[in-house]
């Protein structure tokens, strides 16, 4: 009897098993997923919900008003709230440290990471990584012409929409992996170009890239970036006048940044040490990305929470 094929077809076998082996020191259950992804999506809520908020109050001073930092404080000490609150009710039964927290957070008890450590880490981290790159956007807010401030309001809605779609397609990505539905061997937290590996992840970043170079050069083409206070914290290669695709490369640089730091707090990276970036995925797709309108991000006040002020600023001039 030859037996060649059978053992050929259980090699197989042992190596797709190998391929979907989560990267978790054992396969989660399915309270430890529902409670994974809550992590995802509503820390990914959180961060959007603070960069919005620090949009709000900034954008205001731009067209000639104020910011309003009580509206802005309450806004994200509710979003801080409702963080919570989706937290304990999909993770309350979980032991953490199945999804490798702490991680890079701190566990100032010192016992078993619960629930309010989480929420208190990804509450700071999110305020953190949304307020610098809000800093990075905004210069220096000031009053500012019609044309100038028709600028600075699309940067602010171009990332908006880039920090959106580049955490759901890392959350997304992650997600499916500690599922098992893709492959353990996809780097979700590679950057793109060269590629995660995953087409359907790469393709997203791709064309969150895309989008927020086409709004950049439609928002601010005929703009004097310096009259916005640019380059501020950016560099300036050139050393001449700051161009749009200066501005790209810095948002992107920064945004990229934030973005992944912010997954690493979600998503303790496999054996501690987050990832460098710009590792190189198993496979590269080649990926094409079409840029697609943006849309207005805005932050609604909602009553009774309060916070500390993240950053205070007013105006004091009338725009031209």
């Amino acid at each position: 009897m030859n037996r060649a094929p059978l053992r050929a077809a259980g090699v197989a076998s042992l190596v797709v098993l190998a391929l979907v082996i989560p990267t978790y020191a054992s396969a989660l259950t399915s309270a430890e997923l529902n409670c994974l992804d809550t992590i995802g999506s509503s820390g990914a809520r959180f961060a959007e919900r603070v960069h919005a908020a620090l949009h709000a109050c900034d954008e205001a001073i731009v067209v000639g008003n104020t910011c309003d930092t009580q509206q802005r404080d309450s806004v994200i000490a509710l979003a801080a709230s409702r963080l919570g609150k989706d937290l304990a009710a999909a993770c309350s039964q979980v032991d953490l440290t199945h999804l490798g927290f702490p991680g890079p957070c701190t566990d100032p008890d010192g016992g078993s990471f619960s629930v309010d450590n989480l929420t208190s880490c990804l509450v700071d981290a999110g305020e953190a990584q949304m307020t610098t790159a809000e800093d990075t956007e905004f210069p220096n807010p000031h009053p500012l012409s019609k044309p100038d401030a028709k600028c600075q309001v699309g940067i602010a809605n171009a990332t908006q929409d880039f920090i959106t779609s580049k955490l759901q397609a890392r959350s997304n990505c992650l997600d499916e992996q500690a599922a098992g539905t893709i492959s353990a061997s996809i780097d979700c937290r590679a950057e793109v170009p060269p590629g995660t590996g995953d087409p359907q992840t790469d393709q997203a970043i791709a064309q969150a890239q895309a989008n927020l170079a086409a709004n950049l050069q439609q928002a601010c083409g005929k703009t004097q970036l310096e009259h916005l206070g640019f380059p501020g914290s950016c560099s300036d290669p050139d050393g001449g006048s700051f161009s749009v695709g200066n501005l790209q490369d810095c948002l992107l640089t920064t945004l990229e940044n934030a973005v992944d730091t912010f997954i690493n707090f979600e998503y303790p990276p496999p054996g501690g040490p987050t990832p460098t970036p710009g590792s190189t995925a198993t496979a590269t797709p080649v990926v094409t990305a079409t840029a697609q309108p943006t849309t207005t991000a805005t932050a609604t006040a909602q009553p009774t929470a309060t916070l500390t002020a993240v950053r205070t600023a007013t105006a004091t001039t009338t725009p031209n």
